[in-house]
Order: C-alpha cells, then structure tokens, then sequence
C-alpha cells in the first residue's frame, strides 16, 4: 500500500518556508558580521532541517542542493573558509533555487535537478575556491550615514560651521600637484 504523501509534503513546504525566510534574514546579519557563531550555527539548523526533511520525504533533488548549501555553512563553521561577498552571493543562489523547488514539490509538480553550473559553484565554494571578490570602489559601495551623523551634519551646517566631506580611494595612485 502506498502512502500518500501529499500532506506530508505541503507541511514540509510550510515549515522549509519559515527555514528559508530565517536563512535569508540571518544571512543579512551573516554579511555584517561573519565571525558570529550564533549566526553561523541557525544558519547551519536551518538548512540541516530542509535536507533532514526533504530527504525523509524523497525529495531528493532538494535534499542533495541543500546539502551542498550545509556544506558550504559547515566549512564556515569549522573555519575551513571564511565568509566573502562572492560566497555569500553563492549561497544566496542556492536558497533561491531551494525556495523555487519547494514551491514546484508543494504544488506536486515534478521537481528537476538544479543548473550544474549552481552545484560546481557550491562545490567550489566548501573547497574555497571561488573567484576572488572584485576590489570594491566608492561607485559600488556608497558610505552610509546613519540618521545621527546625517542630523549632525545638517546641525552644523544651520549653525554656520564648516562640513567636510571626503572619498578614500583604496588601491590608487593618486599624484599632486
């Protein structure tokens, strides 16, 4: 007798929703502060739980690309790599393709094996080798001003005072005159 698994699924679909919505939040903290291992470790559980759950249910396209991704949480964890814009934007790939194969398995369509092209990056990633990180200039990367400084800019500036403002250029050669 076969068991129907479709109630089984959507509530795997529910419950790997809030894992995912906890990585990605997570993830925006990771990016700020990378050397937190409280951060590290939720983000580790998460995707330990969708693999754990997807496996169970023989989903197992969503099962190996989310352990691809744990590896890639349990390098870190170990110290084996160290966190970078270029492995974040690689995990971020790899939890959206996770999202978009929970929504085809919840809606009982059949879920394919994720781009080869996203599983070899994965893999780079736990062996750290992935490109390195384009230097970042100011054009890509502009200076926030948290809401104090911004009205104590503007402070100054309606009590007459002088406001400086200045670029650092990093990796440049800069000649005077």
């Amino acid at each position: 007798m076969a068991i129907d698994l479709t109630k089984f699924i959507r509530r795997f679909a529910e419950e790997a929703r809030e894992h995912l919505e906890l990585i990605n939040n997570n993830l925006i903290d990771f990016e700020k502060d990378p050397d937190n291992t409280e951060l590290t470790d939720n983000l580790f559980r998460s995707i330990h739980t969708i693999k754990g759950s997807s496996k169970i249910l023989k989903l197992t396209t969503v099962s190996d690309l989310a352990h691809k991704v744990e590896d890639i949480f349990d390098a870190i964890c170990s110290q084996k790599i160290v966190s970078s814009p270029a492995l974040i934007d690689i995990v971020l790939q790899g939890i959206d393709k996770i999202s978009e194969m929970v929504e085809l398995a919840a809606s009982g369509a059949d879920v394919p094996e994720p781009d080869e092209a996203l599983i070899e990056q994965l893999e780079s990633a736990v062996e750290g080798t992935l490109p390195a990180d384009p230097p970042i200039t100011a054009a890509q990367e502009p200076v926030v001003v948290n809401a104090k400084e911004k009205a104590e800019e503007v402070n100054a500036l309606e009590n007459g005072q002088v406001v400086y403002s200045f670029e650092a250029l990093q990796n440049k050669k800069i000649e005077l005159d």
